[in-house]
């Protein structure tokens, strides 16, 4: 999470003579590479949901900037719309991807549990979801055990 973090500049401490805020075409998402490859890594913490009625694999990816849903799955779904700037999407191995569309504020559930998060969508293969960094610090502060791969959102 850490090398992440490093990877976006300070804004409380950057000074005024600095740089000003970059524009759309700059901002980058990060997404980690096991989920576009289809690869689980062994300490993989997934979860099982549904998005409107409809059942998905989550992944729980604090390297990854954002939260997302695969072209595949979002195909059913309703609430789709373009995403204004588009924003490219670094994957850790170094490719970018263009995201163009989003479903804002969809609903989806875990356990009987509602949420609700702006979902980017890209064609995913391994994970038909996976909830990043900015899903993740909603809920901070968090309990996670990764060997019995739970956790515990303070909801």
């Amino acid at each position: 999470v850490q090398e992440l973090l490093d990877m976006f500049p300070d804004i409380e401490s950057a000074d005024e003579s600095g740089p000003s805020s970059p524009t759309a075409s700059q901002v980058m998402l990060h997404l980690l590479v096991a989920t576009m490859a289809g690869s689980h890594a062994p300490k993989t913490l997934c979860l099982s949901g549904q998005v409107q009625g409809q059942s998905v694999s989550i992944l729980v990816d604090s390297e990854s900037s954002h939260t997302f849903i695969s072209t595949s799955v979002a195909q059913s779904l309703s609430g789709i719309q373009v995403l204004q700037p588009a924003v490219q999407v670094q994957v850790a191995n170094g490719a970018v991807l263009q995201c163009t569309s989003h479903i804002p504020d969809a609903k989806w559930s875990v356990q009987g549990y509602s949420f609700s998060m702006d979902l980017k969508i890209l064609p995913l293969s391994a994970y038909d979801m996976i909830l990043g960094l900015d899903w993740l610090a909603s809920f901070s502060p968090m309990q996670v055990h990764w060997d019995q791969k739970w956790i515990a959102i303070p909801y």
